[in-house]
């Protein structure tokens, strides 16, 4: 596997707080800080592809002497389907590829790259040189600034603000020719206009000097929140804000593709604009217990999106080309809708700290929480119920953690109406042991039963739902040391 992700980071901040000279307790907050983060990604796989040529290999030899101890759908992890093979054999065998790897470092003269035998092709050749090679190239510069006040007339506790932040995005993409002047530079093309030839490919993509594109935008986010002592154990809060959540770095920058007989470009599109949301939340919160610690909690939250980003076909003006032989092309790219969507929710959460049991089960606490979500239309990966629940122990310098998430059928594949995620249950495991005062040992396990999502198809003649994909990540392993200093 041969993909890369380089990322670098720049940050900087300054804050600075005065509190006002007056009876009622009031501070106010001024700040700045400028984030600009470089990404390149590659993937090469399609063509770092080699031909196995050690003892048992060639063209018409097997990996036999390296089978994968991996067994397809074991028990615990079925879909109700069967491999039978003609000769009545099941499954199909698989490589060790953990083997073939340490083989390939200890003894590379077993094998050649694909290139050298003939089993790469022109597309193979295409994806790996130029359109994933970088995937994209992107520079996203983020300078921001805010003020805030904060401020308790009697038990009544306020704070408010406004952040302006400026997104400024350099995306270097390919400038690849056109099919008919591949053609008119004497290449072969195939009947879709995509050269057919490696050299072809290379004049494509390699005949001119990469483009810059740009793009920015800015935002204000007004924020306001209240909290008020109904009680001495009970208090109630309400808060409002804006938030966007910025595009995907894929779905901003990247390699377009021209097909001059469908007059077709699929390309990202730099102007995407962020999806913007503007959100109201209201909590009541009990707390009981001998610290207070403990609590029984109900939240309702607001919450409508506009911009949404989905995939879609626009016209050249609509995606903003600056081609003229490519005004009366479509460009399939990524946009944002023109309705909103709106969100309501409600959350019950119940925390316990039991400290009345006796003396090592005293670090014992208990989370359980509810959350309904309905959406004003439907909306890819919105659920309806889920339940998140969990137990944790700490003793001394050590904490283990084990919780699941049980989740409710939901809508799934954004631009299609019948498919859907089935409902699942996974669990997690972390923990960690402080070593010293500045050094800890820390490890987490996510689903680490190894559920698979199973996404179904819903009949459009009323017969039975069926399975069309399932998809199993396995568990996700993390151990490390963390330093504070």
């Amino acid at each position: 596997d041969n993909r890369q992700d380089d990322s670098e980071v720049y940050q900087g901040q300054l804050n600075a707080r005065y509190t006002l000279p007056v009876k009622i307790p009031t501070f106010v907050q001024v700040g700045g800080k400028v984030t600009e983060t470089s990404r390149v990604t590659s993937n090469t796989n399609t063509y770092d592809v080699w031909r196995y040529i050690g003892p048992g290999g060639g063209a018409t030899g097997s990996f036999a002497g390296y089978p994968s101890p991996f067994v397809l759908y074991e028990p615990g992890n079925q879909i109700g389907a069967s491999f039978t093979s003609i000769s009545g054999g099941g499954a199909p065998p698989f490589p060790n590829r953990d083997a073939l790897g340490a083989l390939f470092r200890t003894h590379p003269e077993y094998f050649v790259r694909g290139e050298s035998e003939g089993i790469i092709n022109v597309s193979q050749y295409q994806q790996g040189v130029y359109t994933s090679n970088p995937s994209y190239d992107l520079t996203e510069t983020i300078p921001a600034a805010y003020v805030m006040a904060n401020s308790r007339i009697a038990k009544l506790q306020l704070q408010g603000g406004v952040r302006y932040e400026e997104t400024r995005l350099e995306s270097k993409e390919l400038n690849p020719r056109s099919s008919a002047e591949i053609a008119a530079a004497g290449f072969p093309v195939d009947a879709s206009g995509n050269p057919t030839t490696w050299a072809g490919v290379d004049y494509k993509y390699a005949s001119r000097e990469r483009i810059t594109r740009e793009g920015k935008y800015h935002n204000y986010f007004p924020s306001f929140t209240a909290k008020y002592p109904l009680l001495p154990n009970l208090l109630a809060d309400i808060g409002y804000g804006k938030a966007i959540k910025r595009p995907n770095f894929n779905q901003i920058a990247g390699t377009r593709q021209i097909n001059d007989t469908a007059e077709q470009v699929v390309t990202p599109n730099p102007n995407l604009r962020p999806e913007r949301s503007e959100k109201i939340v209201a909590a009541l919160s009990y707390f009981f217990g001998r610290n207070g610690s403990n609590n029984l909690q109900i939240v309702g939250g607001y919450n409508e999106i506009t911009d949404q980003q989905i995939g879609t076909t626009l016209s050249a003006e609509e995606y903003g080309n600056t081609d003229p032989a490519l005004d009366s092309y479509d460009f399939i790219s990524f946009s944002n809708s023109s309705s909103p969507v709106r969100y309501k929710t409600l959350e019950v959460s119940y925390l316990h700290n039991l400290t009345f049991l006796p003396g090592l089960l005293q670090g014992t606490t208990l989370n359980l929480s509810y959350t309904r979500t309905q959406t004003s239309r439907r909306v890819y990966g919105a659920v309806p119920h889920s339940i998140k629940g969990g137990v944790s122990y700490r003793y001394k310098r050590f904490n283990i953690a084990f919780n699941g998430v049980w989740r409710d059928d939901s809508p799934w594949f954004q631009g299609t109406q019948n498919r859907y995620l089935v409902s699942n249950i996974k669990y997690d495991l972390s923990g960690s042991l402080r070593l010293t005062d500045h050094v800890s040992l820390y490890f987490s396990g996510r689903n680490i039963f190894e559920v698979p999502h199973r996404i179904y198809e819903q009949s459009a003649t009323g017969g039975p739902d069926v399975i069309f994909r399932l998809e199993n990540y396995g568990t996700n392993w993390t151990f490390g040391v963390r330093g504070t200093f």
